[in-house]
């Protein structure tokens, strides 16, 4: 059984995103006082999930494409 690497590369992407979410949405969290851990902790998550929801997936796609930079 062959896998495809275009595939694979798809789920990497979306997974990263899912976490990106979860990170965004943890941050939130912090800030409506639901997890007990200070303002500076909720923007950091709220940053850091933000870039890699925007950010990462264009990394690695361009560093699989097929163009070859």
């Amino acid at each position: 059984m062959s896998t495809d690497p275009a595939r694979a590369r798809h789920f990497v992407i979306s997974i990263s995103r899912i976490f990106a979410v979860l990170m965004v949405v943890a941050g939130l969290m912090v800030l409506r006082d639901v997890i007990d851990l200070p303002d500076w902790a909720g923007y950091a998550l709220i940053g850091f999930g933000l870039a890699d929801f925007f950010v990462v997936p264009l990394l690695l796609s361009r560093r699989w494409s097929s163009g070859g930079k």
